[in-house]
């Protein structure tokens, strides 16, 4: 109703745009999926421990820092606003880093800001796109 009167999209649209977003709403799952993924591959070799799936909570990564003997834990995100305000708040009295790929509100991405100087120089989108189009091609 509101895509229909709001936006005038005609009503033998509607079901199409509904699946089209239904799809979308998929693909960025696999793309949140993706990006855990790439920076796994890539970081690990720094010390960077990828923890799939719910292995710690509420934590994509861990690293030991040497200099402080303490672990680094970081969230990943694929945009800046990929979590609502209850799943923000798990980072509340942590020492869980948050980090995102890509800002919600202008064309620009946010890998020069990764946690990690060493880690960081090796991150970019277009490795990223590149590591996504091999990854979906072996599996496909």
């Amino acid at each position: 109703i509101v895509l229909n009167i709001s936006f005038n999209i005609p009503q033998e649209n509607l079901d199409r745009i509904k699946e089209e977003h239904r799809l979308s709403m998929a693909a960025e799952n696999i793309v949140g999926d993706l990006l855990e993924r790439y920076l796994a591959e890539k970081l690990e070799p720094s010390g960077w421990i990828w923890c799939s799936g719910t292995i710690v909570k509420s934590v994509d990564f861990i690293h030991f820092d040497e200099e402080t003997k303490e672990w680094g834990l970081l969230q990943v995100k694929n945009r800046d606003n990929t979590e609502n305000s209850s799943s923000s708040k798990i980072r509340d009295n942590t020492t869980i880093k948050k980090w995102f790929r890509t800002y919600s509100q202008r064309d620009a991405t946010n890998w020069e800001n990764f946690p990690d100087e060493v880690s960081s120089k090796d991150l970019n989108e277009n490795e990223f796109r590149d590591f996504v189009k091999r990854y979906l091609e072996l599996i496909k």
